[in-house]
C-alpha cells in the first residue's frame, strides 16, 4: 500500500467533502449567533484553497458557501497539523478571510461583502494551544489597535469644507483648495483669486510648494490666459525660470501637436473636397480619406452651396 504523503489533508477532505457529517461539525462548533442565522441545506463546499503551497504539508483548508440571513456567506476551516504553532495565526486567517471576499466579487462583482466564518481546528503537539485567537492581540497596543483598526475610516471630503476653513490649514489646506476646484472652468481665475495666500508663501521661500501646486493645476485643470500664468508663477510667485520653463515648453510641445494634428484634418476635408468636385460619391471619400460619413456629407453641402 502506498502511504499517502499527507494524510492529514487527505483523512480530512475525505470526511468534510460528505455533506451530512460537515453539518454535523458545524452544528457542533459554529457560536449561537450564527448557527441560528444560516441555512445549513445550502452548504456547498468550494473547490478553492486559499492556503499557499509551501504549508499544504502541514496546512489544510476547506472552503463552504452557506446561506446567512439569506445572503451569501461562507465558512472557512483550517486544519493546522503543523508540529510547532504559528503565532501570526489571526493575521493569516484575516489574509485568507480578504482573498475569500475578493474571489467572491470577483465573481459577483455587484454583490454585497459576504460574511466570512474562520474556524480552525488544531491537534499540535503544543497544547493547550498557547497563542490568542484575537487578532487585536497581535498588535503592539491591542486596545488602541481595538479602537482604530477594521472601525469607519476617516473621510475628507474638501467638497464639504469651505473655503475660508480650508486656507486656516496652510500648506495642506492650499492642496486641498486646489483640489476641491480643479474642475472649475478656468483655474487661471482661481490662482487670481487666491493669490495673496499664494504670494505670502513666496515670501516664505515656499516655491518648490507652489511649483507642485502649479504643476499639478497645469495638468489635471484648464488654464484659459497660458502667457498670464506663465507671468504669475514667474514674477509674482518667484518660482525658479527653469522650472517654469519647463511649462512653458510642455505647453509649447502640446500646441505643436494639436497643430500637426489640426494640419492633418484640413488637408483631409482638402482632398474631401476635390473628390466630391470630381463627382465621386459620399460613401468612396469618406473610405479614401478616412473621415465619417457625415463629416463628408457636411464638406459635400459646403462644395455644393
Amino acid at each position: 500500500m502506498t502511504k499517502i504523503t499527507t494524510p492529514h489533508d487527505a483523512f480530512f477532505k475525505e470526511v468534510l467533502t460528505n455533506k451530512e457529517k460537515a453539518i454535523q461539525l458545524l452544528q457542533q462548533y459554529l457560536p449561537s449567533e450564527i448557527q441560528s442565522r444560516v441555512d445549513f441545506s445550502t452548504l456547498v463546499m468550494c473547490k478553492e484553497s486559499y492556503v499557499h503551497a509551501d504549508l499544504r504539508m502541514q496546512i489544510s483548508d476547506i472552503l463552504y458557501s452557506i446561506k446567512i440571513d439569506g445572503e451569501s456567506g461562507y465558512i472557512y476551516f483550517l486544519i493546522e497539523h503543523q508540529s510547532k504553532p504559528d503565532k501570526r495565526l489571526s493575521f493569516r486567517l484575516l489574509d485568507y478571510t480578504v482573498q475569500i471576499i475578493r474571489q467572491h466579487l470577483k465573481q459577483h462583482p455587484e454583490s454585497k461583502l459576504p460574511i466570512v466564518y474562520p474556524m480552525v481546528c488544531y491537534n499540535g503537539v503544543i497544547s493547550p494551544y498557547p497563542y490568542s485567537t484575537d487578532l487585536m492581540a497581535l498588535f503592539g497596543d491591542p486596545v488602541l489597535a481595538r479602537n482604530v483598526m477594521f472601525k469607519s475610516f476617516k473621510l475628507i471630503d474638501v467638497n464639504a469644507i469651505s473655503d475660508d476653513e480650508l486656507l486656516k490649514q496652510r500648506h495642506v489646506g492650499l492642496m486641498q483648495l486646489v483640489m476641491k476646484h480643479i474642475r472649475t472652468r478656468d483655474l487661471h481665475i482661481f490662482v487670481q483669486r487666491f493669490l495673496s495666500e499664494l504670494k505670502l508663501l513666496a515670501k516664505e521661500g515656499e516655491s518648490d510648494f507652489l511649483f507642485s501646486l502649479m504643476l499639478y493645476i497645469i495638468n489635471a485643470g484648464e488654464i484659459s490666459n497660458r502667457d498670464e500664468f506663465i507671468d504669475i508663477m514667474t514674477n509674482k510667485l518667484a518660482i525658479p525660470e527653469e522650472k517654469v520653463m519647463t511649462i512653458a515648453e510642455q505647453w509649447h510641445q502640446e500646441g505643436h501637436q494639436e497643430g500637426h494634428q489640426e494640419g492633418r484634418q484640413e488637408a483631409k476635408h482638402e482632398i474631401a473636397r476635390t473628390l466630391l468636385e470630381q463627382g465621386h460619391s459620399v460613401d468612396a471619400v469618406a473610405a479614401t480619406t478616412k473621415l465619417h460619413p457625415v463629416e463628408v456629407v457636411k464638406l459635400k453641402e459646403e462644395v455644393f452651396v
